[in-house]
C-alpha cells in the first residue's frame, strides 16, 4: 500500500508539476533570447519583423536600469509555450509558470 500511495504522489507530481530549469539553463536561454521588442504581435502570436511563420524560441525582456532580465519565456508558433519566469528588478525571481498554447498560469 505504502508504495502504492508513493507511486502515485510521484505520478502526482510529474504530471501537474512544472518543469524546472537550472541556474546554468537559465543563463543560457537567457543568452539564446531575443527581446521582446524586436517581435511583432499579429493576430495574438508574435513574429519576427519580416517573417511569416510565428516566431519560436527563448523571449526576453530586460530591464532598462538594470540590466537585469524582468522575464524570460518560451514561445512556440507565436505563442508562450514552456516555461515562463519574472524576476523582480533586485533579481530576486518573482514567479515562474508553465504555459500551453499561450494559457497557463
Amino acid at each position: 500500500m505504502k508504495r502504492l500511495v508513493l507511486l502515485f504522489a510521484a505520478l502526482l507530481v510529474a504530471a501537474c508539476g512544472e518543469k524546472s530549469l537550472s541556474d546554468a539553463d537559465i543563463e543560457r536561454a537567457l543568452k539564446k533570447a531575443i527581446e521582446v521588442d524586436h517581435l511583432q504581435q499579429r493576430g495574438g502570436a508574435y513574429y519576427e519583423a519580416n517573417k511569416q511563420d510565428p516566431y519560436n524560441g527563448w523571449v526576453k525582456y530586460m530591464h532598462f536600469d538594470s540590466k537585469q532580465a524582468e522575464f524570460l519565456a518560451q514561445v512556440k508558433d507565436g505563442k508562450k509555450n514552456g516555461i515562463y519566469i519574472e524576476w523582480w528588478p533586485s533579481g530576486w525571481k518573482r514567479k515562474q509558470e508553465s504555459y500551453r498554447d499561450g494559457s497557463g498560469g
